[in-house]
């Protein structure tokens, strides 16, 4: 009697991409965590000295092996702590310049919406000023409609030119956030693995 394989049977083993993504993932993991797997590696071979009672001589030498391994484990963690502490400043001053940018922004559109109403404003009383000589001297003191417009022109470009930089500084966030996000799995795994 053939033997017919069920369709579960073909589920039990992984999909050859899940297949390489492990292993992919696991040389990542390897390369990324090199001093980890160096420590662990001369640990071992202190321990599997103690525990074979090798000579006094070998054990003290794996043992010193294994704080100078420790040694630099220690040092490469600090310096990952700094890395961390850097970038936890940084995340605070770009914050920080975010809000000032955003606060300029606000500030030049406040500042656009009163040169439109004060031009508004001029343009209405040229109209009403034409009818009278009298009110023409006044409308001769007020800025003109092209210094105006060059006025508006001048903070439409600053505002244009700030929200440019507001994007490239959004963009460099974005980047320093995924970077930080990765150091911070990076870094919990390495605690996890301790």
């Amino acid at each position: 009697m053939p033997s017919t394989a069920h369709p579960m049977d073909l589920d039990d083993e992984p999909p050859k991409e899940e297949k390489r993504e492990s292993e992919i993932m696991n040389t990542r993991f390897l390369v990324a965590h090199a001093p980890l797997t160096a420590l662990v590696k001369k640990f071992q071979g202190l321990t599997s000295c103690l525990m074979q009672k090798g000579s006094k001589e070998e054990c003290e030498k794996r043992y010193q092996m294994f704080l100078k391994e420790l040694a630099i484990y220690e040092h490469s963690m600090s310096k990952a702590k700094v890395s961390l502490d850097t970038m936890a400043e940084e995340n605070k001053a770009y914050d920080q310049n975010v809000r000032t940018i955003n606060s300029q922004i606000q500030e030049t559109k406040r500042k656009i919406t009163s040169l439109k109403a004060e031009l508004d404003s001029a343009q209405k009383e040229r109209a009403h000023r034409e009818e009278c000589v009298a009110l023409a001297k006044l409308i001769n003191q007020l800025p003109s409609r092209a210094e105006t417009k060059a006025k508006i022109e001048k903070e439409t470009k600053d505002l244009e030119a700030l929200q440019m930089e507001r994007q490239e500084l959004e963009k460099e966030l974005d980047t320093r956030r995924k970077q930080f996000a990765l150091f911070h799995h990076a870094l919990t795994e390495i605690k996890q693995s301790l």
